[in-house]
């Protein structure tokens, strides 16, 4: 019950930065400070997606490194996939994003979790190699979200990026 209910505390600071960055801050560091082994893969991925909100990158990216190396040590693979897409999220390395939604959806794939799986694909369409096979899934997969009543993927509307190529025209 007393890990349930800090795992719950880490969702709502992943939350509240928006409104509260301070607090969601605060909230995940102690996490962090008291965090049990099978505990600490939550408080880091909740500190990464913190500094992330907060514009901090580079911090988000080392939270996600360790998240990642945390979430492997006892095998919380859903904790893993969502450490893989702070990474993605996190860094300007387009072929270091690729990898880690590559993971992330075959760790969401093989558990089932269509939504989750849907909201990588989305994210993978938004990189900025992808390719027309890459958008044209991200496109399929924006309408599964859609149908599902899901609006947004890490903030941002599902169809944003989902169209058509953008070419400079000089």
């Amino acid at each position: 019950p007393m890990i349930r209910s800090k795992i719950n505390e880490l969702e709502l600071a992943r939350l509240r930065v928006a409104t509260d960055p301070d607090a969601a801050l605060g909230v995940a560091l102690d996490a962090e400070r008291i965090a049990t082994p099978g505990l600490m893969p939550f408080a880091l991925n909740a500190l990464g997606w913190v500094a992330l909100a907060r514009g901090e990158r580079t911090a988000a990216a080392q939270w996600a490194g360790r998240a990642v190396a945390s979430a492997r040590g006892v095998q919380a693979f859903d904790v893993l996939a969502e450490a893989l897409e702070l990474t993605a999220g996190s860094t300007d390395d387009p072929a270091l994003a690729r990898r880690a939604l590559t993971e992330a959806l075959s760790i969401w794939r093989d558990g089932g979790a269509g939504p989750a799986a849907s909201r990588v694909e989305v994210l993978m369409g938004w990189l900025e190699p992808a390719d027309g096979t890459d958008r044209s899934r991200a496109r399929d997969a924006a309408r599964r979200l859609q149908r599902l009543g899901i609006r947004q993927v890490h903030g941002r509307p599902v169809t944003e990026g989902s169209g058509r190529r953008r070419v400079a025209v000089s």
